[in-house]
């Protein structure tokens, strides 16, 4: 991401994302000078309508999060093929799908094939979640060759050290753990719904291996008292949603261990 604004923006210039969104968005476009629109998100969803309308002469990124973090939505493929109807090549539109292999919605885009249709797209994806390699901080992009040329320009030499790209390419040959890790978020996943229904708390279906919700009241205190039991969770005063949490999901026993916390701050069954 930080490779793409350097190729891209110069002060002046204007970004384009949801909000909320995956913060380092904002970030990388003030650290390089340039303006970042923020457009809210409709229903939790991220609106392209209204960030194709929110483009502007002065727009030269567009930072589009599917699934988006941290609300666990996504936008459709006929959704994007009609946004990007609308968008200027001349506007490097950078597909964020850090979370695609926790989907489990139809309709998600084929990034891939649309690289064939459009020359402005660059697609990011990472092997820090379904891998499980968060800590090696390795990810990869796709995109043409002018784009990719673009980065490579701007990248500094060996930017992903050595153990990190032996991890890589060691993960693609394990599909037990990632298919292990993906089977324990969709089942994991019902056992909080099951939850959160029974204490009264909405929460937004989720595309990822975290489930964004809402505790009927300010969530700063939730959070404090989480932590005081030794285990973070995010309160959503930082996105705009003050009585909302995002939660990742962990193993069947860190679960239990989270909803125990839960019934006892807010009562509920085995209270």
């Amino acid at each position: 991401m930080y490779l793409a604004g350097i190729a891209y923006l110069n002060a002046g210039d204007e970004a384009v994302a949801a909000l909320p969104s995956f913060g380092w968005y904002k970030t990388v476009t003030e650290i390089l000078g340039a303006s970042f629109i923020g457009v809210p998100v409709e229903n939790f969803r991220i609106d392209l309508e209204k960030i194709a309308a929110s483009v502007g002469e002065r727009t030269k990124i567009i930072w589009l999060c599917n699934p988006n973090n941290p609300t666990g939505t996504i936008f459709t493929h006929a959704e994007l093929e009609n946004f990007l109807q609308k968008i200027p090549d001349s506007i490097l539109v950078v597909l964020d799908e850090a979370y695609i292999d926790f989907v489990e919605e139809e309709n998600f885009p084929d990034s891939i094939s649309l690289l064939k249709k459009h020359d402005n797209i660059l697609v990011l994806r990472t092997f820090s979640k379904a891998e499980g390699l968060a800590g090696f901080r390795v990810g990869y992009a796709i995109s043409n060759q002018e784009i990719t040329a673009a980065l490579n320009k701007v990248r500094i030499p060996l930017n992903v050290n050595a153990p990190a790209q032996f991890a890589a390419l060691a993960s693609l040959k394990d599909e037990d753990f990632k298919n292990r890790t993906l089977e324990n978020a969709h089942q994991q996943k019902k056992l909080f719904y099951k939850a959160f229904g029974e204490l009264g708390f909405s929460y937004v279906v989720s595309n990822t291996n975290f489930i964004f919700f809402d505790v009927g009241r300010e969530s700063d205190s939730v959070v404090e008292a989480f932590l005081k039991e030794g285990i973070l969770i995010r309160g959503g005063s930082e996105y705009g949603f003050p009585t909302m949490i995002r939660l990742t999901i962990g193993t069947p026993e860190e679960n239990e261990r989270v909803i125990e916390i839960f019934k006892k701050l807010f009562g509920g069954p085995n209270e």
